[in-house]
């Protein structure tokens, strides 16, 4: 359970740096104010996701599907955020999978 813990705890803890990384590669920075803006933003979302989370899962998605239908239910949104950080993250990678005839 421990090991589960710390995983999950490392994947949560490393995906806003991650997006901060790839979000400022992708607008190739060249001010120092641009890094605290982006930071400013993702924070503001980050923050934004916590509360509709903390509201939305106890007062509708439990009481509406269940613990167990809930758990699957972020579950598949956390991989579906991963998937999605990843195309972003490797997007040759992802074209390479994909070659076109």
């Amino acid at each position: 359970f421990s090991l589960t813990s710390l995983c999950a705890g490392f994947l949560v803890g490393i995906e806003v740096p991650l997006l901060y990384a790839l979000y400022a590669r992708q607008i190739k920075e060249t001010e120092n104010t641009a890094g605290s803006k982006i930071a400013g933003q993702l924070y503001c979302l980050d923050l934004t996701g916590a509360c509709i989370g903390a509201f939305v899962t106890p007062l509708v998605l439990v009481p509406g599907c269940g613990i167990m239908a809930t758990l699957m239910i972020l579950g598949l949104i956390k991989i579906a955020n991963s998937i999605n950080i990843f195309t972003l993250a490797f997007p040759a990678a992802m074209k390479a999978s994909h070659p076109k005839d």
